[in-house]
């Protein structure tokens, strides 16, 4: 092989290297979740969407299940947690429910952080997840978040959503106007005492927004076959936690 054909040949070589690697202004290569990449859906905001939940390793598994504003799972311990450590003797996460969860004191009407009304708390004004307390940006790095109620009406609005069900995954193939897609699996929720329910049938995806009326909620999408809708829920219940991050050019 003469030098112009190798040199066309690693050529080819490294941009289909290339091709797979994530956006760099977009991963983290300390974290576990950096083999994670973006998709590019054509949005009008440039958002950049994760192909998989947090803690999955393929866009058809679940991954894992966070009440709103917490960062361990299911299984995983918490030591800044004591609503859980008081209420199970441990703090290793087993239920989802107001005694367990992290920001109040057992009930709707006593937040302790992320709250806009005395009706739900002590006020801090606080309506959008600080860093800390976003999973996305702690398990993937600081360019990752969970996206913002906006974002998730955009995504709907914007893209086709066809309901996709197989042996392997129900869920949604969403197709943004570029004609490249994500998948949104039915990954279900754990509610109250921990208990897993359903999966295959319904997605509940948090954004990063406290409720405006009821700040005890939080945004979230919820869908099933025959629904795709913006909601206002339960904060303490465990669901899943799809990322995003910003376009390379907006990233400082």
């Amino acid at each position: 092989m003469n030098y112009k054909k190798r040199k066309k040949s690693a050529l080819i070589l490294m941009a289909s290297i290339l091709m797979t690697l994530p956006c760099a202004s977009c991963s983290n290569n300390n974290t576990k979740e950096d083999a994670k990449v973006y998709v590019d859906l054509g949005l009008p905001s440039g958002t950049l969407w994760a192909m998989c939940n947090v803690g999955a390793d393929s866009p058809e598994k679940p991954g894992d299940y966070y009440a709103w504003g917490e960062t361990k799972t299911y299984g995983e311990e918490d030591q800044s947690n004591m609503m859980n450590y008081n209420y199970a003797g441990s703090y290793v996460k087993t239920a989802y429910n107001w005694c367990t969860y992290k920001f109040c004191e057992g009930s709707e009407t006593s937040m302790t952080k992320y709250c806009i009304s005395a009706d739900c708390g002590v006020v801090d004004s606080l309506r959008m997840l600080e860093p800390v307390d976003d999973v996305a940006t702690v398990v993937m790095g600081e360019n990752w978040r969970m996206p913002t109620e906006k974002e998730w009406k955009e995504l709907h609005a914007s893209c086709t959503w066809t309901w996709v069900a197989n042996g392997k995954s129900s869920g949604y193939k969403v197709t943004g106007p570029n004609g490249n897609s994500i998948f949104l699996p039915a990954a279900g929720a754990r509610f109250s005492k921990g208990n897993l329910s359903d999966v295959g049938e319904y997605g509940y995806y948090w954004s990063n927004c406290v409720g405006r009326s009821n700040c005890y909620n939080a945004y979230c999408m919820r869908f099933c076959e025959a629904i795709i809708e913006t909601c206002s829920i339960h904060r303490g219940y465990g669901r899943s936690v799809r990322p995003v991050c910003n376009p390379a050019s907006s990233v400082k």
